[in-house]
């Protein structure tokens, strides 16, 4: 058989496996019908040893353009005989991946998996990236008006599935992925079940595993009530539940009371912005764990809702460390939802709410509000909490937040922001904003800083101006600066028009944007939060030692969440739509530990292909500040006044270098001509003409 003969073969093969398994757009009805059996895959590494476990039942439902300017749609199951490829932790350090290619022939489609690590006291591993990759083939996307073209589409700065490394993360209920829209046609890669452990694989088999909210307690659940709050009726008021976790023992070890009212925004069907409103029911269904330095309560409702707090202890003192909410936009309390049924996740860190002593409890009656992202906000009262030795199934003695101990303003901590403005804290309502890094915190000796209210509001419409720059500083527990910068900073993002163009949306960050983050030994943040928390940007600093032993800092990743508010994005297909993102692989404003790093020329970084950050005039000192103010600077090569710096060291030694050169040839030239005009003396005779 020749070889076009067999190609021909393999492609009608392919075809005809392809036809029992995409549906036409109208089946579209008919999604809920796929099926899809559990694959089991792995990767291994050098050695041959598995590091990475994963098995997966799920589905993609891929919408396409045709020729008539329709749009179709196909939907498949992942085959369970994938090709899997991948890469070990052991090869990436924090980060481990693996891809599923599938179709025999067309080998452009599959899904590929991101996954990292992070976290000092109770290390996590999370889903971190998504790719999803399909070729429009004509046997397989009838009437596609761009034949053969490979469209991957892709979603990072992820968060999900989170669990301890040590363990595995299960979770039997459906979750939906929307990739592509508004930049490609939307994709939707559909989880029926996952169960994966992309760190810290043991005989070559999955470990404990971690079950996803969603799976805990399903078939004792409530339905779903019908006398809750419509989305736009205030809850006339905010019940208070109690709820504990014994341990196998059968002893009481989290005491937890409080009542929380949740605030949702989401996408309606007429591509507006509704508001779901619904209270924590005091019977919700209660999970968790308790371990020496570790807890963790989930309260779980509505067959779809729920609410985890996680808490870390040192052994002395304990602080919460994570608050998630999982929520479905079901009835009632999500009408006229433009994704009926979908469920989200979403969590906040790095939290500075309360550092209590073992053997205590945390008590608040004031109303707090705890921002979770820029769509969820928890408003809370009567929260008492107790994760750790508790004894006789009562709470400790309670230690009383600022907001109840105090009657009038105070200023616990303040931020300097702006050339020289100081905003402090009020003892009211409580707002705290979450690091936008995936960090877990570190020990708690470092610092933590509130982010302070904002002062800056919604830009008005208008052409953009040249950033300027503010003067930013963080301040330890002993109220000494231990981080500083001087910066403009200037935001330019893509983003799809109305009219089908691209526009260019254009921000900075105020001088009186807000201050937060953190102050280690290792690693440092710079948090600075604007146009009324709808906007921020993390910079996270992280030291390394060079050859000589002797470290050295740099920025390694910048964060940004925005939003696409009309004034500055106006004609926005999608107005008012949040997003979050980042690089994590940078390494800009380098110097030595002990110095500062300083550029008064513009410095331009890419975010991703989509945003792009200008610094300018920027002057940093991460680490070891002394008395406030900056050390003897290492300025960057493009610098060419103020002082000595590399850059015009190159300069002046280029510029000697073409005088010496010109010289040499001048030189040359002149004894040339000399040699010339001897020998015709020679030629001529000394008599000369004749």
């Amino acid at each position: 058989m020749s070889s076009s003969t067999m190609s021909h073969t393999s492609v009608t093969a392919v075809i005809l496996l392809l036809s029992c398994c995409w549906t036409s757009a109208s089946l579209a009805a008919d999604d809920a019908s796929l099926a899809p059996d559990v694959g089991h895959f792995s990767v291994s590494s050098s050695s041959g040893k598995k590091c990475l476990l994963l098995d997966i039942a799920a589905s993609f439902h891929v919408q396409y353009e045709k020729n008539d300017n329709t749009t179709g749609e196909v939907s498949y199951a992942l085959p369970i005989d994938s090709t899997a490829t991948g890469t070990c932790a052991t090869t990436l350090g924090k980060k481990a991946d693996i891809s599923l290619g599938f179709f025999t022939g067309y080998p452009n489609f599959g899904v590929k998996m991101g996954f990292e690590r992070s976290g000092l006291v109770r290390p996590e591993f999370f889903l971190s990236s998504l790719l999803v990759y399909y070729t429009l083939d004509p046997a397989i996307f009838p009437d596609a008006k761009y034949v053969n073209q490979t469209t991957p589409t892709q979603i990072d700065a992820m968060h999900e599935f989170e669990t301890s490394t040590s363990n595995s993360y299960l979770c039997k209920t459906d979750v939906t992925f929307n990739l592509g829209y508004p930049v490609t046609q939307p994709v939707k890669f559909v989880i029926d079940y996952i169960k994966v452990q992309p760190f810290d694989v043991h005989k070559q088999e999955f470990s404990t595993a971690e079950e996803c909210p969603q799976d805990h307690g399903l078939s004792t659940l409530p339905a779903e009530s019908t006398t809750a709050p419509a989305v736009t009726t205030p809850t006339p008021g905010i019940p208070v539940g109690h709820f504990s976790l014994k341990n196998d023992q059968d002893e009481v070890c989290l005491l937890a009371s409080w009542g929380v009212k949740f605030y949702v925004e989401y996408e309606t069907q007429n591509n507006g912005t509704g508001t779901a409103q619904f209270v924590l029911p005091t019977d919700s269904n209660v999970v968790g764990t308790c371990e020496s330095n570790f807890a963790t309560i989930s309260l779980r409702f509505d067959n779809g809702f729920d609410i985890t707090a996680i808490f870390q202890s040192d052994g002395k003192k304990f602080d919460i460390a994570n608050v998630a909410v999982t929520y479905k936009e079901s009835l009632p309390h999500f009408p006229s939802s433009k994704h009926p049924n979908k469920t989200t996740l979403v969590s906040a860190k790095n939290l500075d709410l309360f550092l209590v002593d073992v053997g205590k409890s945390y008590l608040c009656k004031a109303k707090q509000s705890l921002e979770i992202n820029a769509n969820v906000t928890l408003e809370i009262i009567d929260w008492q909490v107790q994760p750790f030795a508790v004894k006789n199934g009562t709470f400790g003695d309670a230690m009383e937040c600022s907001q109840d101990s105090q009657t009038t303003t105070i200023l616990p901590t303040t931020a300097t922001v702006g050339p020289a403005t100081t905003v402090p804290t009020t003892n009211h309502t409580h707002t705290v904003g979450p690091s936008t890094n995936q960090t877990t915190p570190g020990p708690t000796n470092h610092t933590h800083t509130p982010i302070p209210p904002s002062t800056t509001h919604m830009p008005t419409p208008g052409p953009p101006t040249d950033p300027k720059q503010g003067h930013f500083e963080l301040k330890d527990s002993k109220n000494e600066v231990c981080l500083l910068a001087d910066m403009g900073l200037q935001f330019t993002a893509s983003y799809s028009k109305k009219n089908k163009h691209t526009g260019k949306g254009v921000f900075n960050v105020p001088v009186k944007a807000g201050v937060s983050g953190n102050c280690g030994d290792e690693e440092s943040s710079l948090i600075l939060t604007f146009y009324e928390g709808k906007f921020n940007v993390t910079f996270d600093f992280h030291k390394s030692a060079k050859g000589d032993g002797k470290a050295k800092y740099h920025v390694s990743l910048i964060s940004l969440e925005y939003t696409e508010i009309p004034s500055i994005f106006p004609g926005s297909m999608t107005p008012n739509k949040p997003h979050s993102v980042s690089n994590s692989s940078l390494t800009v404003f380098p110097a030595d530990q002990d110095r500062s790093y300083k550029c008064d020329a513009d410095v331009h970084v890419t975010i991703t292909k989509d945003v792009e950050l200008l610094v300018r005039q920027v002057h940093v000192q991460p680490f070891d500040v002394k008395e406030g103010k900056f050390s003897s600077a290492e300025e960057c090569s493009q610098d060419s006044k103020g002082g000595p710096s590399y850059g015009l060291e190159i300069g002046l030694g280029v510029g000697l270098v073409v005088v010496f050169v010109a010289l040499g040839v001048f030189w040359y030239i002149r004894r040339r001509a000399a040699k010339k005009y001897r020998r015709m003396e020679s030629v001529l005779g000394p008599g000369g003409p004749e």
